[in-house]
């Protein structure tokens, strides 16, 4: 590398002659000038165009352009200069040269004087000023070119370097961001781990799977030994549900999102349960690309759920109990007093037993029907909405019947639903009970069968009770909630809509909370081509 050439004293040799130069102009330009303008002995330069006019006025305009041009850029020059506070190298330079072009552009405007003025020896001294200006810079110049090609040295090297610099400050930015986005995976791995969360990736076209250590670890298979292929990731599901994990994938292909819960079976014979959600990228031809998703360990909470919906049974038993009990009561007392009059008096017996024979009769009916409804089979059968809805009626009137409640059933349309008989009676029973708690003392209770679009059957009961305010409106199907105070599990409703979800229906309600016009319908709508199995 050459050695930095000392800019300084370079600088100050070289401001030397433009001082001096400058010294003598004015000592010999100024009285020269002075004595010129009481001289009148010469001709204008008129005089030589002979008074032709547009030769005149090209010389005077070009000569006045040129020097107005000098000027302006003289002017920028010091502007530009007094800005930049000194941070332009070698400025005195630069002043340098506004002085020799602001020179300049005197001679032309002298040019212009001259035409009707003979003031020759001023243009001359404008001139000496030019040429003082001109050899100075001429002088400076040369003086300067080492130190000038030095910094343009330095500037090309330090713009070099900069750029290098750049570059690797943005590959630090990059390495940085990697390890920013290494470090979020890694919090995200140790957190989804927490939470017994994996994600996964499908790719569509090829059936290449990408299981993170969670997902493997659900579907009972050691980490890193997952084949990759969608082949492998369907045997891991149990053999019971991978019609239904099929099913949501097809779905998925056709809607974008993908959502199903299945179980799997462990190498130490355990069941699992997994949930899985995701979501479909489809390419530029609209067809689906790729499915990304996540699985989550939901073993746990199907415990707790099977726990609740078996607690809510045997709370549904206990209180379809009481209601067996206080319908079994009454033909009871009928007996007892039958048999009575029969042992007391001298009267004919017979009609004595016939009338006991059908008070026994009505007790033997209620107790089939209780019967029929606790001992239910697992497999569903041919059940008839409208027949459903009549037993729970008759169930329930006794109850309905200590309110003097009344009871406006239409049915415009049954249908024969492929389901466990059980589940039905138990959810329309829970509905039922609620709407006679919920009902005042000579009330009225509307049950509506019909069929509506999408060949559903729908069953609606409405009461005339107080509703369920708005601010209760969000909770009503929460596990344990319940405005009952010490009467209620709050378990009913809960139960009730978990039953006919897995029915593949809806539960659904309206209430009105105000003054004058209350009351609430609940709506139950399945679907009427149901043919599954469902297990509770």
């Amino acid at each position: 590398m050459s050695a930095r050439a000392p800019s300084l004293p370079l600088s100050g040799r070289s401001r030397t002659p433009i001082y001096l130069t400058l010294l003598a102009m004015l000592a010999i330009g100024l009285p020269v000038a002075a004595t010129q303008l009481r001289s009148g002995s010469f001709l204008p330069h008129s005089f030589c165009y002979l008074g032709n006019g547009p030769l005149t006025w090209t010389h005077v305009v070009s000569d006045l352009l040129i020097g107005i041009s000098y000027v302006a850029i003289s002017c920028t020059l010091l502007h530009i200069v007094r800005r930049s506070e000194g941070s332009i190298p070698f400025h005195w330079m630069v002043l340098a040269f506004g002085l020799f072009i602001v020179a300049c552009g005197g001679t032309h405007f002298m040019e212009v004087v001259t035409i009707w003025k003979p003031y020759y020896w001023v243009a001359a001294a404008v001139k000496i000023v030019t040429a003082a200006a001109s050899v100075s810079t001429a002088i400076a110049l040369p003086l300067l070119s080492p130190a000038i090609l030095h910094r343009m040295s330095e500037a090309k090297t330090a713009e070099v370097r900069r750029s290098q610099l750049e570059v690797a400050n943005a590959e630090l930015q990059r390495l940085y961001g990697e390890l920013r986005e290494a470090d979020r995976i890694k919090d995200a791995l140790v957190a989804q781990n927490a939470a017994r969360i994996g994600d996964w990736s499908w790719d569509i076209r090829t059936g290449q799977t990408t299981w993170s250590e969670a997902v493997e670890l659900m579907h009972g298979i050691e980490p890193g030994t997952h084949p990759g292929r969608i082949e492998s990731a369907r045997l891991t599901v149990h053999p019971d549900d991978r019609e239904r994990v099929a099913a949501a994938f097809d779905a998925a292909m056709a809607t974008g999102d993908y959502e199903v819960e299945y179980r799997t079976v462990r190498t130490d014979a355990s069941e699992h349960w997994t949930a899985a959600r995701g979501k479909v990228s489809f390419g530029s031809d609209g067809k689906p690309e790729r499915l990304i998703g996540i699985c989550m360990d939901v073993t746990g909470r199907k415990a707790n759920e099977e726990a609740l919906l078996r607690a809510e049974k045997l709370a549904a038993a206990g209180r379809l109990a009481a209601t067996v009990a206080h319908e079994i009561n009454n033909p009871l007392e009928a007996v007892m007093n039958l048999v009575f009059l029969a042992r007391t008096t001298d009267e004919d017996h017979r009609t004595f037993l016939e009338m006991a024979e059908r008070e026994l009769a009505r007790v033997s009916a209620i107790a089939k029907q209780t019967l029929g409804f606790y001992r239910d089979t697992s497999s569903p059968t041919d059940v008839s909405v409208a027949e459903v809805v009549n037993k729970v009626l008759d169930n329930y009137g006794g109850k309905l019947g200590s309110k003097n409640i009344e009871v406006e059933t239409t049915i415009t349309d049954d249908a024969v639903l492929h389901l466990r008989r059980g589940d039905l009676h138990q959810v329309i029973s829970n509905l039922l009970a609620n709407a006679i708690d919920a009902s005042p003392v000579n009330g009225e209770i509307q049950v509506r069968v019909q069929k509506t679009e999408g060949n559903q059957i729908s069953i609606e009961i409405s009461d005339q009770g107080p509703g369920i305010p708005p601010e209760l409106s969000k909770r009503v199907f929460e596990p344990f909630f319940t405005t009952k105070k010490d009467v209620g599990t709050g378990l009913g409703l809960w139960v009730s809509r978990r039953l006919v979800e897995q029915l593949d229906g809806s539960l659904t309600f309206d209430s009105d909370a105000s003054p004058h016009s209350h009351g609430t319908c609940f709506r139950i709508t399945l679907p009427i081509a149901d043919k599954r199995a469902v297990s509770v």
